[in-house]
């Protein structure tokens, strides 16, 4: 979220102004963090963006600011995570197995991102948990929640590798972090996704325009988990990202040749 208004404002730095005018610039996949800017901030990135050769985007509302902004090519592209694969991927953490931490053998994996879980939602995740023979795996991010942790609960806090040989063990995966809900796809895992709310809804605007990419709206959790039961069909998003690689990729050659 290098363009972000809220979290940093309009900084020179990240809009390559200090990158000399005879070098191309050329931005992948930048977020605004947020659907909208201020006038002054739209003000600001005017004098910028149109510098750029290329510019793209995180976030379909992303293409709008670029557009107010006077720049009318933008593209809306992958996060750069999805670029990769699932194998190129599990190569970090080929050497991890379940004996060293001694996981049981089914799990729910928790990833939050600070103190979100209400109690009524925290009893939900339990149910479903005790329903399904599953332990959980609670991995916090910027806040914790002691009302999770039971007996049947595990508490990490995992290097980049564990957290990626976490995700491709689980059998369910629960999240409020948009990492997050890209890794479950990335790892074909049966997911659910918890929107933030109030002043920090602003940034559901990203993993809205990755599960609307994918059809994947209905993973959003409002009430209760029952889709969690219902399996994803991963072939054809599968086929879809794995196209949308190769278009990134020749886009990529055109743009650097």
């Amino acid at each position: 979220q290098i363009w972000s208004e809220s979290l940093i404002g309009y900084n020179k730095i990240c809009f390559l102004e200090w990158v000399d005018t005879k070098i191309p610039r050329i931005a992948y996949a930048p977020s605004f963090g947020s659907p909208s800017v201020s006038v002054h901030f739209l003000s600001k990135i005017k004098q910028s963006l149109p510098k750029f050769q290329v510019v793209t985007v995180r976030e379909t509302s992303g293409v709008e600011i670029c557009e107010q902004a006077g720049v009318t090519n933008a593209l809306c592209v992958p996060d750069p995570t999805l670029l990769l694969t699932q194998y190129d991927y599990s190569l970090l953490f080929s050497d991890i197995g379940k004996e060293k931490y001694k996981l049981p053998q089914k799990y729910l994996l928790l990833y939050s991102i600070g103190d979100f879980f209400k109690t009524d939602i925290v009893n939900e995740i339990k149910q479903f948990a005790r329903q399904n023979n599953l332990a959980i795996v609670y991995i916090p991010i910027g806040g914790e929640q002691n009302d999770i942790i039971d007996e049947n609960c595990w508490k990490m806090y995992p290097s980049i590798q564990e957290w990626l040989f976490l995700m491709t063990n689980a059998d369910y995966v629960l999240t409020n972090s948009f990492h997050g809900s890209i890794f479950s796809i990335i790892f074909n895992k049966q997911f659910g996704v918890y929107l933030a709310e109030g002043e920090a809804s602003k940034k559901n605007d990203r993993i809205h325009s990755l599960l609307n990419s994918l059809n994947l709206n209905k993973r959003i959790i409002t009430a209760g988990l029952q889709e969690l039961n219902k399996s994803i069909a991963y072939e054809p998003i599968n086929a879809y990202l794995q196209k949308q690689r190769e278009e990134i990729q020749d886009k990529f050659m055109h743009w650097f040749n």
